[in-house]
């Protein structure tokens, strides 16, 4: 897995081009789905996640390969961790909060339960936070960073017996 280059952190809202142009050998594709918006655990900032989440669920098409959606915020980002965690479950809340959609009947809604996963529009994600200040070097990137992965995804991955090496090469 190729290391990602050294990053200038940034208080603006990246560009598309720029997520994709960071991001890109790391994690995704070129034609990956991406939002760009405001502040981390910002009101208005979440809703346009929830707008291109609920669009992305709708839309995914498993047969074409594994696919996330991934949301870059700008401005100030968090300096620790704990602030971190604080904006990424604000956000969690916003969209759980803007959704009308049944939680996803596969998973459990009880973040303290081994089978939670995120639930937006009736599907369950496994969401993953990035930032400039992140404890572990292989989850810094330049701006605050959620990755909406299907959950369904890694069922299948599990099921086909490849998840643990997906696994290990990720964390290594």
């Amino acid at each position: 897995m190729k290391q990602m280059k050294q990053m200038n952190h940034s208080t603006t809202t990246p560009t598309q081009d720029e997520v994709r142009h960071h991001l890109a050998p790391w994690l995704l594709g070129p034609d990956s789905p991406c939002v760009t918006t405001g502040r981390l655990g910002n009101v208005s900032s979440s809703l346009d996640v929830f707008r291109a989440l609920r669009g992305f669920g709708e839309n995914a098409d498993l047969s074409k390969g594994y696919t996330s959606l991934i949301a870059a915020f700008g401005g100030e980002p968090p300096l620790t961790e704990s602030t971190f965690e604080d904006r990424l479950w604000a956000t969690l809340q916003h969209l759980h909060d803007f959704d009308d959609a049944p939680w996803s009947p596969e998973v459990s809604d009880d973040p303290t339960d081994v089978d939670f996963s995120f639930s937006v529009g009736g599907t369950a994600y496994f969401v993953v936070g990035l930032h400039p200040h992140a404890s572990l070097e292989a989850r810094r990137t330049p701006w605050p960073v959620l990755v909406f992965n299907l959950r369904s995804q890694f069922e299948e991955l599990k099921a086909s017996g490849r998840h643990d090496r997906m696994r290990d090469l990720f964390r290594a």
